[in-house]
């Protein structure tokens, strides 16, 4: 006869199926069958670890701007020579806040100014060549610039320049804090998805090693 469980082939006088334990008579015993196994927990999927790992690299480089590339100055005198130049350099790459502060305690009536300029124009600047600046403040005994901003930001130069015969002196303060920095993303990122290649590399590898089982058994 014929298990009705599992179909396996059975002697007419078996009491129970040996194959799966079944009792095959009104009255009869069947086997004791072992407790069936809790169903694994199937594991997350590539695309899903992908997202939260982006998510995690996201939360640590907000965490870790500020922390690693905050920059900050209290007020300091500054003096600047007949004829030369002093530069302020912003490096905030990302998303942050920045802010300075500039006061002209001794200037004289003309020939020095605040200029601010991107990183292009300042290299124009320094070699000589056309430029222009995204301001320019004539600066006198007295006069107080103050500027702030927050977003997305680049690189920008505030330069002091002094084309008098006499020194000039002012007092700058300023600060760059950054909340999400490309100069920390980008190296998360790298390492990150590093990491991703290799474990979907490796989940990849286990399924095929797992597939290739069960077509030999």
């Amino acid at each position: 006869m014929i298990c009705p469980r599992c179909l396996a082939e059975i002697p007419d006088v078996s009491d129970f199926c040996p194959s799966c334990g079944l009792a095959m008579r009104p009255g009869g015993t069947g086997r004791v069958e072992a407790p069936k196994a809790e169903k694994r927990r199937e594991p997350m999927s590539t695309m899903s670890l992908g997202l939260a790992l982006i998510l995690v690299l996201l939360l640590a480089t907000t965490a870790i701007s500020p922390l690693a590339m905050t920059t900050h100055s209290s007020e300091r005198t500054i003096t600047i020579q007949p004829y030369s130049h002093y530069t302020l350099r912003f490096s905030t790459y990302g998303l942050g806040f920045r802010s300075y502060s500039v006061e002209a305690l001794s200037a004289p009536l003309y020939g020095f100014a605040l200029l601010e300029m991107n990183k292009e124009n300042y290299n124009l600047y320094s070699s000589g060549e056309t430029y222009s600046t995204l301001k320019l403040v004539p600066l006198v005994p007295g006069t107080t610039v103050t500027s702030s901003e927050a977003g997305l930001m680049w690189v920008k130069y505030v330069v002091f320049f002094n084309a008098t015969p006499a020194t000039v002196t002012v007092t700058v303060g300023y600060s760059s804090i950054p909340i999400f920095s490309f100069y920390v993303a980008i190296p998360l990122f790298s390492l990150g998805m590093l990491a991703f290649v290799f474990i979907a590399s490796t989940r990849r590898l286990s399924r095929k090693q797992q597939t290739s089982k069960l077509g030999h058994q």
